[in-house]
């Protein structure tokens, strides 16, 4: 009897002593991704551009997309789906975060550019897959992420990352 009191005693004390534990020693933190860290060899042939370690996007391009200094940005390129951005917005209210759209033909601030400068643009400076058309970037310039706005996973993604792309600034 009185060995099982002390195995009751060490089952319910030692979970407790690890969660202690951890609390007051853990940190619980996530980091996402820094795209390109080390440049990029590849595209610097076909695209003519000199990319930089760790690359970042041009100031030519972002200013002539008309950005200002943020936590993160965003760049839609091509046609938004306007129920997933309303869900974003709703989600970020009073986040410090910009939306920059390209060759959206249904918003009146959109950047338009002809079909080759627009291919140039997102694949040499965006460098943005076949499927992506949504990039995410933080205050350096840095791209941090890459997405599908079609896509609803891709969307949950989208928050979880600029919440802790605005959670570690």
């Amino acid at each position: 009897m009185k060995r099982k009191s002390i195995y009751l005693i060490i089952a319910l004390i030692l979970p407790v002593a690890i969660f202690v534990f951890l609390k007051l020693t853990g940190k619980n933190q996530f980091d996402i991704p820094i795209y390109y860290e080390s440049g990029i060899d590849s595209l610097s042939s076909i695209c003519g551009h000199d990319y930089s370690r760790p690359y970042i996007l041009p100031d030519s391009i972002l200013s002539k997309v008309g950005w200002k200094e943020k936590e993160c940005s965003i760049f839609v390129l091509g046609k938004s789906n306007e129920l997933e951005l309303k869900r974003l917005t709703d989600v970020f209210l009073s986040e410090d975060f910009s939306c920059y759209f390209i060759n959206d033909e249904t918003k009146k601030d959109a950047i338009q550019l002809s079909l080759t400068d627009f291919g140039n643009w997102k694949n040499c400076f965006f460098i943005a897959k076949e499927k992506s058309n949504l990039v995410l970037m933080d205050k350096q310039k840095r791209i941090r992420g890459y997405y599908s706005i079609g896509s609803r996973e891709e969307m949950d993604r989208l928050i979880v990352e600029m919440k802790i792309l605005l959670k570690q600034y």
